[in-house]
């Protein structure tokens, strides 16, 4: 598909979802349909950057790897929340899904910052770094108070 067709369904699938939420009411139902839902995308998202991955792009290709490890660890740490949710499997804390989820914002900045420094963007680097420094600061200090 082309991204533009892959744009169209990925919002019909979310429109969709949302309406079946909706349908569904404050139900065990729309839970399942939730996280479903969220898995889907996250398969979704690792289908579309592999594709990126794949595709002959040069000297992108090592920031789009880590794009890629991210987008797969993403689904898997859904999976396990699904299991968790849906099953009502328990596991200690940290979760397998907890790391999937912060390895995949982990390789998501490594893959930002290798597209960027490949571009010569030296500045948009910093500026990533500053935002992702403000972002952990914040989490930090909500987790403090």
């Amino acid at each position: 598909m082309r991204p533009s067709q892959t744009l169209i369904v990925g919002a019909a699938a979310a429109f969709a979802i949302w309406l079946a939420e909706l349908v569904a009411g404050p139900t065990e139902a729309r839970h399942f349909i939730a996280d479903f839902g969220w898995t889907g995308f996250g398969l979704s998202a690792a289908f579309a950057s592999g594709r990126a991955l794949f595709a002959p792009i040069g000297r992108d290709r090592s920031g789009w790897t880590w794009i890629f490890i991210g987008s797969v660890a993403w689904p898997v740490g859904q999976l396990f929340w699904d299991l968790y949710d849906i099953v009502g499997l328990r596991a200690a804390q940290p979760t397998p899904a907890d790391l999937g989820y912060l390895l995949a914002a982990v390789c998501w900045v490594i893959g930002c910052t290798v597209l960027l420094a490949g571009h010569q963007q030296r500045l948009a680097v910093y500026a990533l770094v500053l935002d992702v420094s403000a972002a952990v600061l914040t989490i930090v200090a909500g987790m403090a108070l």
